[in-house]
């Protein structure tokens, strides 16, 4: 007997009884092997079937309609659904709507349900991250990339230019899934445009017309591909923890994710949750051999374990910069002098109190 669609309860149903009229006896192993002998199939095949079973029994007691559904798809599905639904329900429900209507076939729906593990909720810090950026700089045109990061950006082709040209997106390929990445910041050709009409307005520009070019045929030679625009910084926004040590653990993994973004990203920005969550994660990593990569080392790098190292990281040569950051003390690491902005702001603060 086989586990299809049409005959996998029906095959529970039957183990079920066996196993409830004492026959055969022994254990517990050898009565489950003996009850799939007798009905023509293997122990794992009963078992699976009865662990489904209790499944859709405890959904028929949550929700009739939604219990009665599962009987009518395959067991793989059954199985599947019961761990996605654990952690996020409205998802697996989604899917399991899908999955009724013949949309989901069951290779997708178990693809589904695995991929969703590697799914880590997030607020969605990036918008107001970049919003509060442009806020400190007063003119908007005033902030470029730190001088840092603008070493890594200037590897693969990237200028410095102001950040009110950035849009967020969330328009992702697999490629940024695998490094963990969220979201991306992208150099928006109408914002390009708008401000070389009226950029004349704040006297000497930040951008000149070379760089100005630049950022212009980039766009332009991307767009044909991709309409959301330039990416110029991968964003890796990472959850809160009520661990704090947890971000010290996974700074590794995440560092590592960052640095293969790099590899096509002039600017990776893993955006950690608070300061303290920021400090963990830059104590995790071991000072980079600047050395062996053949680059220079920035400024904050340093040596001793008592130094506090910059947020700015070079993977490689051909890489562009990976920046560790969060909502607090993305103006400092992000913006060129940032630290003066930030003082600024500070001081117009108390002058309003």
């Amino acid at each position: 007997m086989t586990t299809n669609v049409q005959n996998w309860v029906q095959l529970a149903h039957a183990a079920k009884e066996l196993l409830a009229s004492g026959v055969p006896r022994g254990s517990g192993l050898r009565r489950e092997t003996e009850v799939a002998t007798t009905l023509g199939t293997t122990r794992a095949t009963v078992r699976n079937a009865l662990a489904a079973v209790t499944v859709v029994d405890h959904i028929l007691r949550q929700d009739a309609k939604r219990g009665s559904l599962l009987m009518t798809l395959p067991i793989d599905i059954v199985r599947a659904y019961d761990r996605w639904q654990r952690r996020d329900p409205t998802s697996a429900n989604e899917a399991l709507e899908l999955a009724a209507l013949h949309k989901l076939s069951v290779r997708g729906f178990v693809a589904a349900e695995h991929e969703s593990r590697n799914t880590v909720a997030v607020a969605p810090r990036a918008e107001d991250v970049l919003a509060s950026l442009e806020q400190a700089g007063g003119f908007q045109f005033e902030t470029t990339p730190a001088e840092a990061l603008e070493q890594g950006m200037r590897r693969l082709g990237v200028p410095p230019f102001p950040l009110d040209l950035l849009s967020i997106v969330r328009k992702l390929d697999r490629y940024d899934a695998m490094c963990g990445l969220t979201a991306r910041a992208v150099i928006d050709a109408q914002k390009v445009a708008n401000w070389r009409r009226y950029r004349s307005l704040i006297g000497r520009p930040f951008v000149d017309d070379a760089d100005l070019n630049a950022l212009l045929v980039r766009v332009e030679n991307v767009e044909a591909k991709d309409d959301a625009g330039s990416p110029v910084l991968g964003i890796m926004e990472i959850a809160d923890h009520p661990v704090i040590e947890q971000h010290r653990r996974q700074a590794k993994t995440r560092y590592l994710k960052a640095a293969a973004a790099s590899a096509i990203y002039p600017g990776v920005v893993i955006l950690m949750p608070s300061q303290a969550a920021r400090d963990e994660m830059l104590a995790a990593i071991p000072p980079l051999p600047y050395d062996r990569l053949g680059i220079e080392a920035t400024s904050g790098k340093g040596t001793s374990k008592r130094r506090k190292r910059g947020p700015v990281l070079h993977p490689g040569r051909g890489q562009g910069a990976v920046v560790i950051t969060c909502p607090q003390t993305a103006l400092e690491d992000l913006v060129w002098q940032g630290a003066e902005l930030r003082r600024q702001q500070d001081e117009a603060g108390k002058r309003q109190k």
